[in-house]
């Protein structure tokens, strides 16, 4: 595949997250999910630079966005099929260098148990979640097939926090909204409309899978990097958009809980990047950076960090952070966002 072919399928992924996000939410949420993705170090530099990881996240993100449309959404017919293929090309690309487990059984299993858990009121739309769920446990039966023939003999073998870290210093900045966005998605849900709800459950569903399958891949030797961070930019564009539409007067807030742990997620951040630097490097792993772009950015997380933990911060006192014009969601959008190109700049450091 030529490298404009794989910035095309990077491309792809982003329109596709924008696309689906907003059939099955809204204009607001789509924004900030694209926002979030292209701003994603892991999603942008290795997508740009890495063969294997631009054809997962670009097919991941068309997988996710066209069997979310097509199983979640109410759709006719035609429209329908034409998501089924959107979803199949996207497994196709990301099996291709993934493998079947990742590559197909994680987004068929996560959307289609949504599917099942919050059901179409048509009887074709509940046929075809049970025939995605079926679809999904043949692709994770081959999928761990194909896993234990290739995996090498490990001695020790890494333990399940190895998977667990790189999995959270892979997705920074935006992992340290992570409890924010549990906490979000689970109180926003009851009171959604069918296709957003399940899409929330197919989100929660999506990272939990997906973090144990990477895990798995860990464990026996073939580390992977998150494969669907456009899966993580959907869950906090949601976030966003709840806490703008629902915010203030209207109901959902930030939880004072999950803000407490995700300044707790932050602060676990910086005391890593401080006390073994190469942590500070994990979105870029793999990449032939400069020394002064390693030094660069090992200096820049703890300040990426502080800037994204002083958005959340201001989250509580409204009044001192907050204008009319702008929502708590969109005050966190914008600081994560400063905080994401600060990485990103320091990437190009010389």
């Amino acid at each position: 595949m030529t490298t404009l072919a794989l910035y095309a399928v990077v491309v792809s992924g982003v329109i596709a997250t924008y696309a689906s996000t907003r059939r099955l939410v809204d204009a607001a949420a789509a924004r900030s999910s694209a926002a979030v993705l292209t701003t994603l170090p892991l999603y942008v530099v290795h997508g740009l630079l890495l063969r294997d990881d631009a054809i997962t996240f670009g097919g991941e993100a068309l997988a996710f966005a066209g069997l979310g449309v097509a199983l979640l959404a109410e759709v006719p017919v035609r429209e329908r099929l034409r998501f089924l293929a959107v979803g199949a090309a996207g497994m196709a690309l990301a099996g291709e260098a993934r493998g079947l487990l990742l590559g197909a059984a994680l987004p068929l299993l996560s959307v289609g148990r949504a599917a099942a858990l919050v059901p179409s009121p048509e009887r074709s739309g509940r046929a075809l979640a049970a025939l995605t769920l079926a679809a999904g446990a043949a692709a994770a039966a081959l999928g761990l097939l194909a896993l234990v023939e290739r995996a090498p003999p490990v001695h020790p073998a890494p333990t399940f926090d190895a998977a667990l870290s790189g999995a959270v210093h892979g997705l920074f900045p935006w992992s340290a909204v992570l409890p924010l966005v549990g906490s979000a998605l689970a109180r926003s849900a009851s009171s959604a409309p069918r296709p957003g709800r399940a899409l929330r459950v197919a989100l929660a569903l999506s990272l939990g899978l997906g973090y144990g399958m990477v895990a798995l891949c860990t464990r026996m030797g073939l580390p992977v990097p998150f494969v669907a961070p456009a899966v993580v930019a959907m869950s906090v564009g949601l976030t966003i958009r709840d806490l703008d539409l629902l915010g203030g007067r209207r109901g959902l807030r930030a939880s004072p809980s999950a803000i407490l742990a995700a300044l707790s997620f932050a602060a676990l951040l910086v005391c890593d990047a401080v006390i073994s630097p190469g942590t500070a490097l994990a979105p870029f792993a793999g990449l032939p950076l400069t020394g002064a772009a390693e030094a660069t950015l090992a200096s820049l997380v703890p300040i990426s960090t502080a800037t994204l933990a002083l958005g959340i911060v201001l989250l509580c006192v409204p009044r001192l952070a907050l204008s009319r014009l702008v929502g708590p969601g969109t005050w966190l959008l914008g600081w994560g966002v400063a905080s994401a190109l600060l990485l990103l700049l320091g990437h190009h450091a010389r």
